[in-house]
C-alpha cells in the first residue's frame, strides 16, 4: 500500500508555517505581560529631537540619527524615546507628527549640548502630570496590537481618556532584549482631571 504524499507534504507545511510564526510570537514578546499603573506624579523630561512628518513606523531613522550625533557630541543617550502627537487611526498617514531622539539625564546635560546642536534638531523639555504608563519588554513594532488595546481598555475602565501625545521610552537591556516605557497623558473624565 503507497502513502499518499501530499496530505503529508501538507500537513508538514502547516507544522513547519505554524513553528515559524509561534516562533517570531515568542521573540517579539506577544505571550509577555503589559505592566499598567496610573503615575500622578509630575514627570519633566529633557529632551534631543528631531521632527518627523510621516507614518510613525519610520521614526527609527530620525532616532537613530540624533542618537548617532548625541554620543558623537559626548551625550551618551542611554535612553532614547519616540513621541507620537496624531490618532493614527484619524490622521493621513503622511499627515503624523512625531519627534525622537535622546532622553537626556539632567538639565546640566541640556545646558552642555546648548549652542552645539545641528540644524533640525531641538533641546526642549516637557512636562506630564497625569498619565498611565505601560511597561512591555517586548518589541515596540507589536504595540499598537498588544499594548495600546490594553492601556486604552484600562483607561475606559478608570474612566479616564486621552489628554495629549503619547511617549514610548526605549530602554536596551541586552544585545537581544530591550524594554519600553509607553506613557500615556490621561483626564479623569470624572474629575475634569
Amino acid at each position: 500500500m503507497k502513502l499518499n504524499s501530499w496530505p503529508v507534504l501538507v500537513g508538514t507545511a502547516v507544522l513547519v508555517t505554524a513553528g515559524v510564526v509561534i516562533g517570531i510570537m515568542f521573540r517579539l514578546g506577544s505571550f509577555k505581560d503589559v505592566e499598567i499603573q496610573h503615575d500622578q506624579t509630575i514627570k519633566t523630561f529633557h529632551l534631543l529631537s528631531r521632527d518627523h512628518l510621516g507614518p510613525y513606523h519610520k521614526i527609527a531613522e530620525v532616532i537613530s540619527e540624533v542618537e548617532t550625533w548625541a554620543r558623537a557630541n559626548g551625550e551618551p543617550c542611554l535612553l532614547t524615546f519616540g513621541e507620537y502627537k496624531d490618532n493614527p487611526d484619524t490622521t493621513d498617514e503622511d499627515r503624523l507628527r512625531s519627534r525622537g531622539g535622546c532622553l537626556l539625564p539632567s538639565l546640566e546635560a541640556v545646558k552642555a549640548l546648548e549652542g552645539k546642536i545641528p540644524e533640525g534638531m531641538s533641546l526642549s523639555s516637557h512636562t506630564i502630570e497625569n498619565s498611565l504608563i505601560a511597561i512591555f519588554d517586548g518589541s515596540p513594532a507589536i504595540a499598537p496590537s498588544k499594548v495600546y488595546p490594553e492601556v486604552f481598555e484600562r483607561m475606559e475602565q478608570l474612566g479616564m481618556s486621552p489628554a495629549g501625545s503619547i511617549f514610548e521610552i526605549y530602554e536596551v537591556l541586552s544585545s537581544t532584549e530591550g524594554r519600553t516605557k509607553y506613557i500615556f497623558s490621561v483626564e479623569d473624565l470624572r474629575r475634569g482631571k
